[in-house]
């Protein structure tokens, strides 16, 4: 580790895309979006960072995941930023 105040990866912002069979970026919450003809668009499922983006859960169709919310860090904690009451 160079630079241990530097994050060690890129931001991954909120509203970030990705398709089934694609690896997560960022540990969050993610939505399955643009599935309108199905009961499964709109769910909310929680990603490891790397963990493969499923199909649908409802229907198996390849699908779209969109970041919803960020998992807060370990590092985010000891530095007592978004820690919750």
């Amino acid at each position: 580790m160079d630079n241990p105040g530097k994050a060690q990866h890129e931001p991954v912002p909120v509203g970030t895309r990705i398709d089934t069979g694609t690896p997560a970026p960022r540990a969050g919450a993610w939505e399955l979006v643009d599935h309108a003809d199905c009961p499964g668009d709109g769910t909310l499922q929680a990603f490891a960072p790397r963990a493969v983006a499923p199909r649908c859960p409802h229907c198996q169709a390849e699908v779209t995941w969109q970041l919803s919310h960020l998992a807060p860090s370990v590092a985010a904690d000891h530095r007592d930023v978004g820690r919750l009451p």
